[in-house]
């Protein structure tokens, strides 16, 4: 086990590797620092983008809801789900002649082949006209027609392309002015608190009045006021929670409107498009190009899973060699997608026009994507003097740019280096790309300072204290407990 021999790190040495002559087996052993880490694992969030957490595995509720997304977007008409791999393994091995019953049993763990006929809808996938009529069978379409496969249409609607149309619903009309009274009545108690607390604070700055005959009238005063103060907390509270309960009413209104909006179209679009299809074919006109370009016409895919869908839905070689080439370059593409970050499928973002006031600037001259901060020339000096002006040497600096944009190589230059109207602008930016997002657990390297910090109150001190960014938020709205 030397340290400095060759390694198997890709996928064209695993393919070069043969069993020795005189051996029936070639073992391949792990490294030691990688044997407790999961194959299957989850990727996190954190402020500077996804990291992928080798020593946590993937759960079963993520599988499953990233398989009925993937489903929706290909277009399959049944809902894609983990059992449905278990089916198509199951019926494979019924179909093989080389897995007898007993075999098919002990595979699948079933007490007896009763529990395969009984609970899984195997169906007649076999050509029943051709063996009625002595015709060779046509295995190859049957297996083809009885599989889920037959049902991806590219053009299937799975989301709405305009979801405003769900705000002009009576019900979310009403749903809408009934949140918009409960947020008018809720700042109006909250107003009425904030000002009957400034008059308690002023009168009574020292606390509370000493209990002796000379304070007792303004001790009694003060006890007036104090009481007055928590009928008028517990007012404005019970008013927030009518706030908040009304919020939690429109949202579950508008995801079923949405959700039924999204199956009448499905079930619009089942029973009108073949018939659609069916006439521009009988005129001359071609469905093939319109089902190529919706394959195509995917904005939000990045180029890593173009390729990875162009490398894994291809047929297998016609040799050993070239069925190895294509399991490589499958690899391959598995490997580069891992570094791509994956987001939900969303509609380009528009800006919305702004006053002629000074706004946000970036560089007027942005450098080339993904620099690193230590680059040469004049975008070493760009990113130097960006450094520079986010660590703050008193505690009066309020630098305008994003300390952990800065020091995030996956984001392109412009965002970067992007220089905010004024320093709360810059909080504002903090608070809800980086800090609400996450929970109190989060763990962050601060690739400015090289600093690790544990959690998000450490990210918030370490913020104020060595890059002027101050949040006067209380801590609830920052998601952290309260003292």
């Amino acid at each position: 086990m030397s340290d400095d021999g060759p390694v198997l790190d890709c996928p064209e040495k695993l393919y070069r590797l043969r069993v020795l002559d005189g051996l029936g087996q070639q073992e391949l052993k792990l490294k030691d620092e990688i044997l407790d880490d999961y194959v299957f694992c989850q990727s996190l969030r954190e402020p500077d983008g996804f990291r992928i957490a080798l020593d946590q595995k993937l759960t079963d509720g993520w599988l499953r809801y990233r398989m009925k997304r993937a489903g929706l977007i290909t277009g399959f008409a049944e809902v894609a789900r983990p059992y449905c791999l278990r089916y198509g393994a199951a019926k494979a091995f019924n179909d093989s002649p080389d897995v007898s019953n007993e075999l098919q049993n002990v595979m699948l763990q079933h007490a007896s082949i009763d529990t395969f006929v009984r609970h899984y809808s195997v169906g007649i996938h076999v050509d029943a006209q051709a063996i009625v009529r002595g015709m060779p069978a046509q295995k190859e379409l049957m297996r083809f027609a009885c599989s889920m496969s037959r049902s991806i249409d590219p053009r299937r609607p799975w989301r709405l392309d305009d979801s405003t149309c769900i705000n002009d619903i009576p019900s979310v009309r009403s749903l809408e002015n009934k949140k918009q009274s409960s947020k008018r009545i809720r700042d109006d108690k909250k107003l009425t608190y904030e000002q009957a607390q400034d008059v308690l604070e002023r009168r009574f700055s020292d606390g509370s009045p000493l209990n002796s005959p000379r304070f007792r009238a303004a001790r009694k005063q003060w006890k007036t006021l104090e009481k007055t103060v928590k009928k008028l907390q517990k007012k404005y509270e019970y008013t927030e929670e009518q706030y908040n309960r009304s919020v939690k009413q429109l949202r579950n209104e508008k995801n079923r409107q949405r959700h039924c909006l999204i199956r009448e179209n499905l079930e619009r679009y089942k029973n009108e498009q073949p018939v659609i299809d069916s006439e521009r074919q009988l005129s001359g006109k071609m469905v093939d190009e319109e089902v190529k370009v919706a394959l195509e016409s995917t904005g939000y895919m990045t180029p890593q899973h173009i390729t990875l869908i162009d490398t894994v839905l291809t047929m297998p070689g016609a040799t050993t060699g070239k069925e190895y080439e294509r399991r490589i370059a499958a690899i391959n593409a598995v490997i580069a997608v891992c570094d791509a970050e994956e987001g939900a499928p969303s509609r380009p973002y528009t800006t919305k026009k702004r006053s002629a006031d000074p706004i946000d600037t970036s560089p007027a001259d942005p450098m080339a994507k993904r620099q690193r901060p230590a680059a040469s020339g004049a975008e070493g000096d760009v990113f130097s003097q960006a450094i520079a002006s986010v660590c703050v040497k008193s505690s009066e600096q309020r630098p305008t740019i994003c300390f952990i944009c800065l020091g995030n190589p996956m984001l392109p230059e412009r965002e970067r280096l992007w220089n905010f109207k004024n320093s709360g602008s810059l909080s504002r930016h903090f608070v809800n790309k980086h800090i609400k997002p996450y929970s109190n657990d989060m763990q962050h390297e601060c690739t400015v300072c090289g600093e690790q910090l544990e959690s998000k109150s450490a990210l918030l001190n370490h913020a104020q204290g060595a890059h002027g960014i101050v949040s006067r938020l209380p801590l609830p709205v920052l998601g952290l407990p309260l003292p």
